[in-house]
């Protein structure tokens, strides 16, 4: 059975461009990072909408699996192993909340990404996905996600462009704070902290 961190949403091509290297097509990829064996029958993927089953066959440990609509499956076929979905969660250009959980309701990922993760405004406009950094740290940390660096705009089937890159040379800031009592204080920030110096 998969478990919350066993499959993570590893990148999102929300605005794709006909100028690209890629399909003009919208796509997600997911990263089976655990050694478990996963039925994809039991996995099921929305993006603020009523969630699209990602059909029959076993998702292998440490394989991905780009997710486009149905339609499109035989463009992505030569980057990897490709589930075509109908309806396909349409993905907003500039701001999206895309969970990835199974049938019974266990959230396995979430990913709240903006326009603001690129850190790149030319690459806002179109062409490029976003792709996760670091898959030990939050998938739903802005200080994560950055775009692609890869030349086709995306690396869809394969290892991020930017796996394990320092992108982000700023410290944290403080995003929200919450006083419960006298003595508590919950401060989230936009990016994780160093646990030894925190």
């Amino acid at each position: 059975k998969a478990a919350e961190g066993d499959i993570l949403i590893s990148e999102i091509m929300a605005n794709p461009s006909s100028a690209g290297r890629l399909p003009n097509v919208e796509y997600l990829e997911l990263w089976n990072k655990s050694d478990k064996i996963i039925d994809l029958n039991e996995l099921q993927i929305s993006s603020g909408a009523t969630p699209v089953g990602l059909g029959v066959g076993l998702f292998l440990p440490n394989t991905y699996y780009i997710l486009c609509p149905l339609e499109n499956v035989e463009e992505f076929r030569a980057f990897g192993s490709v589930i075509g979905l109908k309806p396909f969660p349409g993905l907003s250009n500039t701001s999206d909340n895309l969970t990835l959980k199974t049938t019974g309701g266990l959230s396995l990922c979430q990913v709240n990404y903006t326009n603001d993760w690129y850190r790149d405004e030319a690459k806002t406009q179109g062409g490029w996905a976003l792709e996760l950094i670091d898959a030990n740290l939050s998938t739903d940390c802005p200080g994560n996600w950055a775009a692609s660096i890869d030349r086709k705009g995306g690396t869809p089937g394969t290892i991020n462009s930017i796996k394990n890159r320092i992108t982000d040379f700023s410290g944290p800031q403080v995003f929200t704070s919450v006083s419960f009592t006298g003595k508590e204080l919950l401060v989230v920030f936009d990016e994780p902290l160093d646990q030894t110096t925190a």
